[in-house]
Formats: structure tokens, sequence, C-alpha cells
């Protein structure tokens, strides 16, 4: 834990540009712009799949912000991947994951297209709930593509058909290995798929 306390940062959403996040590209520089923070300091863990529109995915970040610094009178501090992981050892930052998504507030789900095809996001999700944390600290975005007219049908659809066995992972070595997480972490698959299902439905009351 202590290791992860360390490797803790956040940075101020408002630091965040279009093009910071229109390529999945590590970019070290963005890290000088994140700081240390406490385990209370951050809002929201932003889960996210890089395939999705970054334009839509800024446009809805933005439009948080805007309405979280009415409501608080502060700026939001946010955990993102690109700012918050020192890309030079990514993969021991990853390890710490559980202890990033404890130590922020609430979980933030940009959800375009993409993201129920993404294993890290749904480990995310499934990581955050197994950490104790409630749907009511989960903000869930909708976001389809574009000519979509019925956003609801369109999403309830994909997710009455999800299932975790056809996720997708850059690395197919680490696939395999975050399947196996997720398997002994809910007992099996099908347990899994029907936890998020349950948690999906309660979100889009």
């Amino acid at each position: 834990k202590a290791e992860a306390q360390r490797k803790f940062y956040g940075v101020e959403l408002s630091q965040v540009r279009l093009e910071d996040i229109q390529q999945s590209t590590p970019d070290p520089s963005l890290f000088a712009k994140a700081r240390h923070a406490r385990f209370d300091e951050i809002d929201w863990f932003i889960s996210h799949s890089w395939h999705d529109s970054p334009e839509a995915k800024y446009s809805a970040l933005q439009a948080a912000r805007t309405k979280f610094r009415a409501d608080h009178k502060r700026k939001t501090v946010v955990w993102i991947d690109k700012f918050c992981i020192d890309q030079t050892s990514i993969a021991d930052s990853l390890m710490c994951l559980p202890v990033f998504l404890a130590g922020c507030k609430q979980l933030y789900l940009f959800c375009g297209p993409t993201f129920l095809e993404r294993l890290w996001c749904l480990l995310e999700i499934c990581v955050s709930l197994e950490m104790g944390g409630r749907v009511d600290d989960v903000t869930l975005v909708l976001a389809p593509p574009e000519g979509i007219g019925e956003v609801d049908a369109y999403f309830e659809e994909r997710f009455q058909r999800f299932d975790v066995s056809h996720a997708k992972c850059f690395d197919p070595s680490e696939r395999d290995r975050l399947l196996e997480t997720i398997e002994a972490g809910f007992g099996g698959l099908d347990q899994f798929n029907a936890s998020l299902k349950g948690v999906v439905a309660d979100l889009l009351k």
C-alpha cells in the first residue's frame, strides 16, 4: 500500500486538453501536469476506452467539470491513466490499480461503443466494487456512435449481450491474466457477467 500511495497522482481536469487524449500512445510529458495526491483528494477515477471518440470524451468531461465547479466552487481533480501513471514504469503502476481506485471518491465511466469490449475497463469496474465501492459513487456517461436515436435502447441491448469472455486487450497474454483475475474474484466469468449487468441496471435507473 505504501508503494501505491507513493505512485498516487491526480491532475486537474482543466489541464486535460483534447489533443492530449486523441492518441493512446504514452506521452511522458503529461505526467508533469499531475501532482502527488492524498487518498481523499481525487474526485473521479476516469475509466474509458481509448478506442472511443476523443471528441465526445473531451466534451463530456468538460461539461462535467463545469457542473462540478458550479456545485463545489473548486476545481475537479481526477485520475486518468495517461497523466497519472508514470509512463516510464507502467507495469509497476498498474499493480497498484486497486489502491488507486479505492483512493478516488467516485468512479466516472465514459461508456462509448467500445467500452464493454475493453478488458481493462471492465476490470476497473470489477475492482472498484470488490474494494467496497457503491453504485451511488459511480457516474455512467453513455456516448453512442453518431446517428443513434434511441441512446438508452442502444446501450441496454449491448449490456444484455455483454460477455466478458469476448473482451479484448492489447496484449493477449495480459488478456489471459486479467480474465483469470476476474474469474478468481467472482467465482467464474458467468458470475461476473451477471454482477456487471446488475450494476448497469442500477445505474441506468
